[in-house]
């Protein structure tokens, strides 16, 4: 029977979801077991290889996600030991087969009271999904062989013609071009950057498949565009880029009957990373690129992107990446999660959670929330839902803003439907309410068996509106219709929200108490009680005016964002036109960035910057 576990609902000893725990402890056991590789010889010789400190940060990366789950029931089982007084029965120990991460990882295994075993890992089922594991990989290889192959021939004309300036920035396409929703490109309009120099590129599964209309578009702004595998599109013919062959840089061959285990890993680590680093630098080579932007973070190739600028010492170009979400984790947390060289924050506040800098940045950049361009005209687009919901008796609104849930995330299922019920049931009862759901994304909904009937119900009302195309929607499509918003969380719905000066307040139920919200304005703009929060926002429809405090974020917006002035793109745009002047003067990397900061912090401020 498995072990029954919900990381949202367990509790860590200092009352926060256990979910919060388990990312501290397993960061940091990656880290201690990282020093253990770093001092053997073969990774010396696959960081000579790549030229990049940054080689630990990948090896850091895989060794976590390896040990996750031991880790994860580590903190369970302690979970269990707290409030049960006892473990699971023939849950005593974390069981694990002999692989070499996980031996090491019994060198700083933290508690000697749930100790670490060891299992026989062979056997006729280990050796058939073994079996299977390589020949599905075969396979894949195989067929990615064929159509590199293939397409190369195809297309080998058209990527020669291919005309491309001397620098270029390539953009890596997550969230589409359309800046009237969150964009890939909300850097570029007032940038003054030649759209010619800029390389829209699609690499399936970041995005949905494209198609005719998109790629249109993108050629009336002028700039290039290149899918990178075949399922980026859905257009015919279309053609794709592979890299040429190449010889792979391998580590030294090894003699597999005598080198030990952790070696052999080495190795095999090794070799993959080096295949991510020659194919980005094949691509940066093809296509000129010295600026790489890319949207997201938590995936190993966005460490071999960074690494690839890195690649025998030359440093001729960097990783870009853009806050996305409000930082609240702690720190370490973060481990290889944005390992981009040049990062833009909404705030230099995010300097705290960079710090340690686990990702191995070299300089943050704080622009503004970046999406801030669209907030005049979505203000307008409110009012026609905010007019459409008082013609039907709404006095109050309030906007609901989820977030993803489940038995592995710091925000279970049970909680979210208890968020979702208790405000519909509020509706139902008073008839003038009105609820407006902006989700985060479709199945956050579909997940919540007992809460659907529910707001079927509360929908057929007509005083509750789910706001569709979810994906790449602003919260303040909701919020600017509302009177006030409820994000679930530390909340980024929320603080956008907040930034756009709207009311707004975190419903907390991972009770991350070490959080400086708490101190800024606890049931004031942050509850970690649900039913305490429907209390207050009651009094507050009632009589709004009893409590003026209530969600107002006015004395804290210089620390959610300095700006608010619907510039951050341009700032943005402003930096990366500097660097790319710096590239095209013939400065080296480092010499491009530090001037790059220095006409920043001229123009707005010298906290604006932060070299980590």
């Amino acid at each position: 029977m498995a072990l029954f576990y919900d990381l949202g609902e367990m509790r860590s000893e200092d009352g926060s979801a256990l979910r919060y725990e388990l990312e501290v402890t397993a960061s940091r056991l990656a880290i201690e077991i990282s020093h253990f590789i770093a001092v053997h010889p073969r990774y010396r010789e696959v960081e000579e290889k790549t030229g990049s400190a940054k080689t630990l940060l990948y090896f850091q990366k895989v060794i976590k996600d390896e040990i996750y789950p031991a880790v994860r029931k580590l903190c369970v089982l302690r979970w269990y030991l707290r409030n049960e007084g006892a473990l699971p029965p023939g849950e005593e120990t974390v069981s694990l087969a002999p692989s070499p991460v996980n031996m090491l990882l019994a060198r700083v295994w933290p508690d000697q009271t749930i100790p670490l075993r060891f299992k026989k890992d062979v056997s006729p089922g280990n050796f058939l999904r073994a079996l299977n594991r390589s020949l599905r990989s075969w396979v894949r290889r195989s067929i990615d062989g064929f159509w590199a192959r293939y397409f190369r021939w195809k297309y080998a004309d058209f990527f020669q013609r291919f005309p491309l300036k001397e620098n270029m920035i390539a953009v890596q396409m997550a969230e589409g071009v359309d800046i009237e929703r969150r964009s890939d490109i909300v850097w570029y309009p007032k940038s003054e950057i030649d759209p010619e120099r800029v390389l829209l590129y699609f690499s399936w599964p970041d995005h949905e498949p494209v198609d005719e209309n998109t790629v249109a578009f993108i050629e009336t702004m002028g700039m290039k565009w290149v899918f990178l595998n075949k399922p980026s599109t859905i257009i015919r013919n279309a053609p794709v880029w592979y890299p040429p062959p190449y010889h792979r840089k391998k580590v030294q061959d090894l003699n597999l009957n005598s080198a030990d285990q952790t070696e052999k890993w080495i190795a095999r680590t090794g070799e993959a990373l080096l295949a991510l680093v020659d194919y980005w630098s094949a691509f940066y080579r093809a296509f000129n690129i010295r600026i790489h932007c890319v949207t997201g973070g938590g995936e190993l190739k966005y460490i071999a992107q960074s690494i690839a600028f890195d690649l025998h010492g030359t440093k001729d170009g960097f990783l870009v990446g853009t806050e996305r979400s409000e930082l609240h984790w702690p720190g370490v947390c973060i481990l290889g999660w944005y390992p981009v060289d040049i990062f833009f924050t909404w705030t230099p506040r995010a300097g705290q959670y960079l710090s340690p800098n686990v990702n191995q940045m070299i300089t943050s950049v704080s622009t503004g929330y970046p999406n801030d361009i669209v907030f005049r005209p979505k203000r307008a687009e409110a009012a026609e839902l905010k007019d459409l919901l008082r013609s039907r008796g709404i006095d109050y609104t309030i906007a609901l803003l989820d977030n993803v849930h489940g038995g592995n995330a710091a925000h279970s299922t049970a909680n979210m439907e208890r968020f979702y019920l208790a405000f519909l049931d509020w509706l139902l009862e008073d008839p003038n309410l009105g609820i407006v759901i902006k989700s985060k994304k479709p199945s956050v909904l579909q997940r919540l068996p007992r809460a659907l009937p529910i707001l079927e119900r509360a929908e057929a009302t007509g005083r509750c509106i789910r706001l569709g195309n979810e994906f790449g929607r602003l919260p303040v499509d909701a919020s600017f219709a509302s009177d006030i918003s409820v994000g679930m969380g530390i909340s980024s719905a929320v603080i956008e929200a907040a930034i756009a000066g709207c009311r707004a307040i975190h419903c907390d139920l991972t009770h991350l108490r070490s959080h400086e919200f708490y101190e800024w304005g606890y049931e004031r703009i942050l509850f970690d009680d649900l039913d305490r929060l429907l209390a207050v926002m009651k009094v507050h429809k009632s009589n709004p005016a009893a409590n003026p405090e209530f969600g107002d974020w006015t004395p804290f917006l210089d620390r959610l964002d300095p700006f608010r002035d619907g510039r951050a793109g341009e700032r943005m745009g402003n930096y990366l036109r500097w660097c790319l002047t710096g590239f095209d003067e013939g400065m080296d990397r480092n010499k491009v960035i530090l001037r790059a900061n220095e006409k920043y912090r001229d123009q707005w401020g010298s906290d604006k910057t932060l070299m980590l």
